[in-house]
């Protein structure tokens, strides 16, 4: 009885402090066509709170779910900013930057755009659903979009990289392939045995 009044009477102040609820960001890093980060700062910005890391030394970040902007700097490469939000469970975060035009000598690439393509196939039956996903390589990139009854199809905020192309029909699938994708090869074509990249139509 004792100690049950010694209990119910303690300060606020020497009861132990309530943890707020963690979520554990896992990163992993690379170029867009899978070249290695050396080093990048990877922060995450949460209600006015910053929380960072340097990469590849760490590769976790623990958060409040909720909705929060990661920014991703690295230099010779292009600044990665985007808000998401997480829930309870721990996520990987697979993210890919793009090389500043300075570094590879080429012209400047968009950061993100939309990609276009066509299903060339003597086999596309315009009764039958058929539809293509677009998964990133070195990034959680994935997508599904529908193909019209013309063969055409597209996706939206693609980053330029390497990506893996499967046409679907009726949940089986019919073509696979890998191609690279940035502002001179931003329309994929799809055949009957081959998937491919090519310049755009101007």
């Amino acid at each position: 009885m004792i100690g049950l009044v010694i209990s119910a009477n303690m300060p606020a102040s020497d009861k132990a402090p309530s943890r707020a609820p963690k979520t554990r960001l896992d990163f992993v890093i690379t170029g867009c066509w899978g070249d290695p980060i050396e080093e990048a700062v990877v922060r995450v910005v949460q209600q006015k709170r910053e929380a960072r890391i340097k990469y590849p030394e760490a590769q976790s970040i623990e958060v409040a779910p909720g909705r929060l902007r990661i920014i991703v700097e690295a230099e010779d490469y292009e600044t990665y900013s985007e808000v998401i939000e997480v829930g309870s469970q721990a996520k990987a975060i697979m993210r890919c930057l793009v090389a500043l035009p300075s570094v590879y000598g080429g012209p400047h690439i968009s950061v993100t755009g939309t990609v276009a393509g066509e299903v060339i196939s003597e086999e596309l039956e315009p009764d039958e659903p058929w539809w293509v996903r677009l998964v990133g390589i070195f990034s959680d990139f994935n997508s599904m979009a529908l193909v019209d009854k013309s063969g055409s199809f597209s996706f939206q905020a693609v980053r330029p990289g390497s990506y893996y192309v499967m046409l679907f029909s009726n949940g089986k699938l019919k073509v696979a392939g890998e191609v690279s994708l940035s502002d001179s090869w931003n329309r994929i074509s799809i055949q009957r045995d081959s998937v491919s990249a090519r310049r755009r139509e101007e």
